[in-house]
This record gives structure tokens, C-alpha cells and sequence, in this order.
């Protein structure tokens, strides 16, 4: 027999600003989603609704920014981590570079005598 479920989370998040700069409003857009023995069979954007700023009542706001910064972070570390790999690979392209200078002087001068 099949397994269903379904699983409703926050897809997007706008914010607003009035025009001395300061957040007027926000809100929270959800999607869910329906899977069939832990496959996705189908999806759909779902309603939006207010994130609870300073006294307002909505959605936590605390939940967003914590979702926000964990995804920032994980993309930091990714990006770190593709930069220091990248780094590796130049060092070892630089010393083989290096190498094969080496090599084509001695041959050059091998050719010379």
C-alpha cells in the first residue's frame, strides 16, 4: 500500500519599505507539496500570509531570519570551500607549470651542446 504525505513549507518571503526606508510590512508565501512513497507527485504555491513584525501578529519572524541565515552560511561555507579547492588547483598547475619550464630550459640546453 502506498504512503502519502504532504508537507507545507515557506517558499518566499517580501518585504516592504515606505519611503523613509523603513520595513512597512512583509509576508511569507508557502508551497506545499504531496509525495508518494517519499517521491513528489505534485506541488503548489500556496497562500501568502504576514510575518509578525516588532508587535504585529504573523508568521514568526524569528523562523525566517534563522531559515535565512542558516541557508547564508551554508552558502559561505560552500563558497569557501569551492575557492580554497580552486586555490589547490592552481598551486598544483603553477608547480607543474614550473616543472615543465625547468625541463624545456634543460632540454633547450641539452640541444645547445
Amino acid at each position: 500500500m502506498s504512503v502519502f504525505t504532504e508537507t507545507t513549507q515557506p517558499y518566499e518571503l517580501l518585504v516592504r519599505w515606505n519611503a523613509n526606508g523603513e520595513i512597512s510590512g512583509a509576508h511569507v508565501g508557502f508551497i506545499e507539496r504531496t509525495f508518494k512513497d517519499g517521491v513528489e507527485i505534485a506541488h503548489k504555491i500556496g497562500d501568502v500570509m504576514p510575518v509578525g513584525i516588532g508587535a504585529a501578529t504573523g508568521f514568526p519572524l524569528a523562523d525566517i531570519l534563522e531559515a535565512v541565515h542558516i541557508d547564508a552560511l551554508i552558502e559561505r561555507d560552500a563558497a569557501i570551500s569551492d575557492k580554497n579547492a580552486a586555490i589547490q588547483k592552481l598551486n598544483v598547475a603553477e608547480r607543474k607549470s614550473t616543472d615543465d619550464q625547468t625541463k624545456i630550459a634543460e632540454l633547450e640546453a641539452a640541444a645547445e651542446k
